[in-house]
């Protein structure tokens, strides 16, 4: 559908982006997403997205886990309601030992989930 149309809505490229993650295909998938942030950049479920695919690019190199930090960030500062992203910033903190830190990202988490 993409080829045929290119200018589908990006809610579609986000779809096939994360379709493409699951399948295993990272390189597409990076794509996709990538594509959804470039025309959307407030899409704070894209960038968390794209902050995941980057950390399973090289998860042992210090540069690529400094940049999906930095667009886990990015995505909490768009929308701080985001549980997704509260779960990733979290594990980055846990594993980091600031685990009050985490503790507070988790229980936020908790909260918009039982809303």
């Amino acid at each position: 559908m993409i080829r045929v149309n290119p200018k589908v809505p990006l809610d579609l490229w986000l779809a096939v982006g994360i379709c493409y993650y699951k399948l295993g295909n990272i390189t597409k998938a990076r794509f996709a997403i990538e594509h959804v942030v470039e025309n959307e950049a407030q899409n704070a479920f894209a960038v968390t997205c794209l902050a995941v695919i980057e950390q399973q690019l090289n998860p042992s190199s210090e540069e690529q886990r400094v940049k999906a930090l930095t667009l886990l960030h990015k995505s909490f500062d768009l929308d701080d309601t985001n549980p997704l992203t509260m779960k990733y910033l979290a594990n980055h903190y846990f594993f980091q030992g600031d685990l009050s830190v985490a503790q507070q990202l988790c229980e936020r988490a908790l909260h918009y989930l039982n809303l």
